[in-house]
């Protein structure tokens, strides 16, 4: 570590105080569930965010339609009570090198899928990068900071002025998810946010979310997961067999464009990484679950999220 980077060190770790929250907001239950709490009760809002608060929710363009209902209804709710919110799409700047147009075009412009054993490049393209990315533009707009091309020199900046960042995750207490999360972080994050997870120091799993949002009154939202997930079980396969076949239709269309154009190569698996393709696992899913009825479905996709094995 050279001279420079100790001083920052020692600079930043001598200021306590919190001058900004990020919340990275899933759209589903968890975050929700969050987002609630720290606007009804105070005390929760006061220990989680006691300066400003920035939600911000990046799009993967294959979120569910209740799901983007959903964040219309937060836009509002955080107008109402002045909680900065920001839905970052791909049209906005922050989505790059053709993430910008969604997972599904992505994974057809390149021939590649998204699959179990994979590097979960979707998580870090479509969620992670982008909300860096705001994070720095919005600092150098509404502080004065240091500017360049790297994202990290104004929130470097920003650390040595007001002290470490917190970002609040919305992982469940059982997941086991933030004792990996950070992991992969650039040396840039490690040394200037703190990450928080209220679930975990609460105890709260999604039961716990889902109760807390129905009785302050609030419409329950779906988990957040996208439409084509490879972290998909059997019983979600058949959900989406049944309620949204075109998705499941495109997805099949394509892992097969994946496995056209590279059969050049050893491996070249599907969405389950080494497990069967699609269409064979469809079928199988659909002879175990066929007694399955939509209610039953339904049940099971509300209280099922994808991306909690992921690293990022």
């Amino acid at each position: 570590m050279n001279d420079q980077l100790t001083l920052f060190t020692t600079q930043q770790t001598q200021k306590t105080n919190v001058a900004l929250t990020l919340f990275s907001f899933g759209g589903g239950q968890d975050s929700t569930a969050i987002l609630l709490r720290m606007i009804h009760d105070p005390e929760y809002r006061k220990k989680y965010a006691p300066s400003r608060l920035l939600v911000v929710m990046s799009d993967t363009g294959s979120e569910h339609m209740r799901t983007y209902l959903h964040i219309s209804k937060i836009k509002i709710l955080c107008r109402k009570h002045g909680i900065e919110f920001h839905f970052l799409t791909g049209d906005k700047g922050y989505h790059r090198n053709g993430w910008e147009y969604g997972l599904k075009a992505q994974y057809k412009a390149k021939n590649v899928i998204g699959m179990l054993g994979g590097l979960q490049l979707c998580t870090d393209h479509l969620k992670i990068k982008p909300i860096d990315r705001f994070l720095s533009a919005w600092l150098l707009k509404n502080y004065d900071l240091k500017s360049s091309s790297r994202i990290d020199t104004c929130i470097y900046d920003f650390v040595r002025k007001h002290g470490r960042i917190r970002l609040i995750l919305g992982f469940g207490y059982n997941e086991g998810r933030h004792k990996k999360s950070g992991k992969l972080d650039p040396v840039w994050k490690k040394k200037t946010v703190d990450r928080v997870y209220p679930l975990v120091e609460t105890k709260w799993n999604r039961k716990e979310c889902q109760e807390y949002i129905l009785k302050l009154g609030y419409d329950l939202p779906p988990p957040s997961n996208c439409t084509i997930c490879f972290y998909m079980s059997k019983q979600e396969l058949v959900w989406l067999d049944r309620f949204l076949p075109e998705e499941l239709q495109a997805w099949i269309d394509l892992e097969a464009n994946k496995i056209k154009h590279n059969t050049h190569k050893e491996k070249n698996n599907g969405a389950g990484g080494n497990a069967k393709l699609l269409p064979q696992r469809l079928k199988e899913a659909r002879e175990e679950f066929k007694d399955w009825s939509n209610e039953q479905l339904n049940d099971y996709k509300m209280s099922h999220g994808h991306c909690v094995k992921s690293a990022y």
